[in-house]
């Protein structure tokens, strides 16, 4: 029997993986921003994780990470990204200043019961409307205005 991983990679080669549109600019650009590190936070497990980013180009910008082969309570995740990011930068983050971007329901309230800042972007199947009524920090379309996402993020830290 195949695993997770093996599996994703076969079906990645066979359709491909389609890349959000401005995804990689976002990631780019906070990259470069001095007071921001960035991580990945994601129920899927961290080998599933590589295969997706690593066909698309963004697998190397994630050096911090928590992964859903850890647990299954998405908000115990912020703790462990937290804690994985201090731990390789030397740096005590304060909750106020970490942000979870997302576009599902699931992901703002993993922020929201994580203690930490909610980034609503409608780039997948729920629209604006239905993230807005879960009440996030911040809410875009999509990354159409990076230069707005980022103003946004760098103001609340």
């Amino acid at each position: 029997m195949k695993d997770w991983i093996t599996m994703t990679k076969e079906q990645i080669s066979q359709v491909g993986m389609e890349l959000i549109p401005n995804a990689d600019a976002l990631v780019r650009r906070l990259s470069e921003e001095k007071d921001i590190a960035i991580g990945l936070l994601t129920g899927n497990s961290k080998g599933r994780s590589k295969a997706k980013l690593d066909a698309v180009g963004l697998w190397h910008y994630f050096s911090i990470g928590a992964y859903g082969d850890v647990t299954t309570v998405r908000s115990e995740l912020v703790g462990i990204a937290i804690k994985d990011a201090e731990q390789k930068l030397g740096v005590v983050f304060e909750k106020k200043h970490v942000f979870v971007i997302g576009d599902t329901v699931r992901d703002v309230r993993c922020a929201k019961d994580g203690g930490v800042v909610s980034v609503a972007v409608a780039t997948g199947d729920e629209d604006i409307e239905t993230l807005k009524k879960e009440n996030p920090d911040l809410v875009f379309e999509g990354f159409a205005d990076i230069d707005l996402i980022v103003g946004a993020i760098v103001a609340r830290i």
